[in-house]
């Protein structure tokens, strides 16, 4: 409920919008919900609520979709890591797509059975070997795990590190970057500023709070704001 999906959204249009081909893979939305996350945050109008004509529909599709180098993947519900490690690289060797979104790990688990942190890391391994072999981006959403107490719960916005991430380690171990959100989803503001926290970044090691965000719900897009000083931000240990 941080808005993951949503802020995969963004970066995908944003990327799509520039001439790249992104491949997704929304495992929870079917491509319906998918194509019309991307054509509100490319219009800058929310087509996922109310009613819409045909003719602003188009109008829509025309100014984004219909130009954009967009591959995206329908599961028909099946969630079989095989199937879905399987159209990932077709989707890096065969559409030449350069930036995958897999949306989520948790979902990408539920076909299968045993030990979670086993097939995580199983998962995790399988991913990154893929990476390596075809030089795509690939962003990967998780969850977290739950907070041992209701004053660091994630829901309110509680701080998160790399140990909160669900499962095992190999989420971070073997990521090159880690990238958290942190919202109080229960907060009377109106704007309900999101943290962007980096947790991990192997390419130059520095890491903290990035910014923060408030999500538009009419636009379907995020727009950024001054660090806050509640926030905890401390330049001297953050960034």
């Amino acid at each position: 409920g941080s808005g993951k999906t949503s802020i995969m959204r963004h970066i995908a249009a944003n990327l799509l919008s520039k001439g790249e081909s992104v491949g997704i893979l929304e495992l929870e939305a079917n491509n319906r919900q998918t194509a019309l996350g991307l054509m509100s945050t490319a219009v800058g109008k929310n087509l996922l609520i109310g009613e819409h004509d045909q003719e602003e529909l188009d109008s829509a599709f025309s100014n984004s979709i219909a130009d954009w180098n967009l591959f995206c993947y329908d599961g028909f519900g099946s969630y079989d890591p095989d199937i879905v490690f399987n159209r990932i690289e077709y989707l890096a060797t065969g559409l030449e797509c350069k930036v995958i979104i897999l949306d989520h790990l948790s979902i990408l688990l539920s076909g299968l059975d045993g030990d979670e942190r086993r097939m995580i890391d199983t998962t995790m391994t399988r991913l990154r070997s893929l990476v390596e072999r075809t030089g795509i981006a690939l962003f990967l959403v998780s969850h977290l795990r739950r907070a041992s107490n209701d004053r660091n719960s994630h829901e309110e916005g509680g701080r998160v590190s790399l140990s909160a991430l669900r499962g095992s380690h190999s989420i971070a171990q073997i990521s090159d970057q880690v990238v958290a959100l942190e919202v109080d989803q229960q907060s009377g503001d109106e704007r309900k500023l999101t943290t962007v926290r980096i947790l991990k970044n192997r390419y130059s090691g520095e890491v903290g709070v990035a910014c923060q965000l408030s999500y538009d719900l009419n636009t379907c897009r995020f727009n950024e704001h001054e660090i806050e000083p509640e926030s905890g931000f401390n330049p001297a240990t953050d960034f």
